[in-house]
């Protein structure tokens, strides 16, 4: 059938931005299975393979990521904007270390991840910091942890400490479409509603139809433009 590859590469998308969305795991493993049949389809297509190894990433499943990740740059054009990314990713991704500690490594950043939502949820905001800040030693493709630090800094009003870790995050995980909706957020709480607007712009261009932050991107968006021209 044809382009019935996109059908799963468009569909493993959207696992993949609600997985990250509700830090719920199985929507990890359904985009996997979804990208993994759209890559039997359509070998060709380096968003699939730069979106499975984010999906692998995000369940500490390693094994694969560098793999994945040398495909897409096989396939991806050479100006293409994650390139340079994907390369520093790989970089990090291929230190050496001993499977006995990487599975140990595994298994701390799953406590870890966990530990980090329940922290923010009981709005215990130094823990979670504390916590990201462990989690990210090891592992910075988990763009969910990135926007945990963020809100949790946000939260204990240090606003512009917020930022700069949503900028970090982004600069590790750019096609994160949430990441760009939180720098959004601080922007505008930080009374730049220029940049504000940027963010709330990159934000709706690169999500999935159907985010659930579509709507309130939609009205912030406009919230912040009514500032600029008033």
């Amino acid at each position: 059938v044809p382009f019935f590859d996109k059908v799963y590469a468009n569909r493993g998308g959207v696992h993949l931005k609600l997985g990250n969305a509700n830090a719920d795991l199985s929507e990890f493993d359904l985009a996997i299975a979804d990208l993994t049949k759209a890559i039997s389809l359509d070998p060709k297509d380096a968003l699939a393979y730069f979106n499975r190894a984010l999906a692998n990433a995000r369940i500490q499943n390693f094994d694969p990521v560098s793999d994945d990740l040398h495909k897409f740059l096989e396939l991806a054009p050479a100006n293409h904007p994650f390139r340079k990314d994907v390369e520093s990713l790989l970089a990090e991704a291929e230190k050496p270390a001993s499977p006995k500690l990487d599975m140990l490594r595994e298994k701390k950043q799953k406590n870890l991840h966990q530990r980090i939502i329940q922290a923010n949820d009981e709005e215990r905001f130094a823990d979670a910091v504390s916590l990201c800040d462990q989690y990210l030693e090891d592992y910075t493709m988990v763009a969910d942890v990135w926007n945990e630090k963020a809100v949790a800094l946000w939260c204990m009003d240090r606003t512009q400490e917020a930022l700069t870790v949503i900028l970090e995050g982004i600069n590790h995980n750019p096609g994160d479409a949430f990441l760009y909706y939180t720098k959004g957020n601080l922007l505008a709480a930080l009374g730049n509603y220029r940049e504000a607007v940027g963010a709330f712009e990159k934000y709706l261009a690169t999500c999935l139809p159907g985010d659930e932050k579509v709507a309130e991107a939609k009205e912030k968006l406009e919230i912040v433009k009514r500032k600029l021209s008033g």
